[in-house]
């Protein structure tokens, strides 16, 4: 069978399935992550969580996808991603982001990562994330800043590798994926773009050699708020603790009873990058956030 060779996260990934979104593997190196086809279990009779559709335990991850587009997934040591199909017919592009966003994000925890709900970028020497729950618009303002100089790392996700001291940012995927919207408010036309989905509005934009493919040492966290007005606020201690924990990817509660060494990495992460909260209204000015962002990294 034909297998297709890319990286990301700082790990070689061997696919049945096309995956255009991931730069491009080392044939010549031995996978760290391989992903097949083959037969998944009804049920982990060993998981620690059980939720609708997701039963977990330290090392492997069962996700029913049945409903959604007939797959199940089992993600096992962090080095082996099982896809079996179970009702046809399945919809191939669907399934790819699924891969990348479910059992990705589940092979890096498994690694030891800790994988948090941001975009990241660097400038050169250091990173920083931007965050948000989905709808806060952390991908638009990193493709704002993105347009301003810095390279990206990642997008939605960000994986990073807290066995390092300082922790350091993984390289992601090279591209974007913004919505028409996010796009027109940056003068950005999507006649030459790719739609992530033909059912969405929302389209890939290749960083092309503004990928940046080198791991980058934490400096800052910026994490995005509903406010009325525009203000940047430090958090104390025990806030970026709290506020890292709802922005994990997974959620909380399941890294909590499968990963226990993520709690203690929350703390590394926070003791080495100052976490700030961006406050602003729905529409607010992206030039005035970038340069709220730009002044605070001098400081």
């Amino acid at each position: 069978m034909t297998s297709y060779r890319y990286r990301a996260y700082g790990l070689e990934i061997s696919s049945f399935l096309v995956l255009p979104e991931l730069a491009a593997g080392n044939p010549g190196l031995l996978p760290d992550i391989t992903i097949a086809e083959g037969p998944v279990p009804d049920t982990l009779p060993d998981a620690v969580f059980r939720g609708k559709r997701d039963e977990v335990n330290r090392s492997r991850h069962l996700a029913n996808l049945e409903e959604s587009n007939g797959v199940r997934f089992l993600i096992e040591d962090g080095s082996r991603i099982t896809v079996e199909r179970r009702k046809e017919p399945v919809d191939e592009i669907l399934l790819g982001l699924q891969i990348l966003g479910t059992a990705m994000i589940s092979a890096a925890c498994q690694r030891g990562m800790a994988t948090l709900h941001a975009a990241a970028l660097s400038n050169g020497r250091e990173a920083i994330l931007i965050g948000g729950l989905s709808g806060m618009g952390k991908s638009t303002l990193a493709f704002a800043l993105w347009k301003r100089g810095w390279d990206l790392i990642s997008d939605d996700v960000a994986s990073l590798e807290v066995s390092k001291t300082p922790p350091v940012v993984q390289p992601g995927y090279p591209r974007f994926k913004l919505y028409s919207k996010s796009l027109e408010l940056l003068s950005t036309a999507t006649e030459n773009l790719s739609r992530i989905h033909p059912s969405l509005e929302k389209y890939y934009v290749p960083a092309g050699d503004r990928f940046e493919n080198h791991p980058r040492e934490l400096k800052r966290i910026f994490l995005l708020a509903p406010s009325e007005q525009t203000r940047l606020r430090p958090l104390l201690r025990q806030e970026m603790f709290r506020e890292l924990q709802a922005h994990l990817r997974p959620g909380f509660r399941v890294a909590q009873r499968n990963w226990p060494w993520l709690l203690p990495a929350l703390g590394k992460i926070a003791s080495h990058a100052p976490v700030r909260v961006i406050e602003r209204p729905p529409q607010s000015d992206l030039e005035g956030l970038v340069r709220l962002i730009e002044e605070d990294l001098k400081r």
